[in-house]
């Protein structure tokens, strides 16, 4: 069924899929299957009622995290040093603008 979804998506998606399958050693098939099951494969889908969005369903605070700790190693390190943790645990980015790109990638 994954297959057959993804020849009627934009071909973006699946090449977006297939370059992170192997930047990061996770299986096409399961990115595959995940962004199916979060965003039908619509990269700009948006929850209701959530700031979850994109094709795997990102909230903000859990994607600033990720790009905090992990963007080095993918060629985000100009964004990961512009995110800081509060005392709250919280992850912020003091620049609006600099925090819409981040949020968009």
């Amino acid at each position: 069924m994954a297959l057959s979804a993804i020849s009627q998506t934009d071909p973006t998606v699946a090449l977006a899929l297939r370059e992170a399958s192997k930047a990061t050693g996770v299986g096409f098939d399961y990115l595959l299957d995940t962004a199916m099951r979060e965003s039908a494969l619509k990269p700009d889908a948006r929850a209701q009622g959530s700031s979850a969005a994109g094709l795997f369903q990102f909230v903000e605070s859990t994607w600033l995290g990720m790009v905090k700790s992990a963007g080095d190693k993918f060629g985000l390190g100009q964004y990961a040093e512009q995110i800081e943790r509060g005392a709250n645990g919280q992850f912020t980015v003091s620049d609006a603008g600099t925090r819409a790109e981040i949020l968009a990638l």
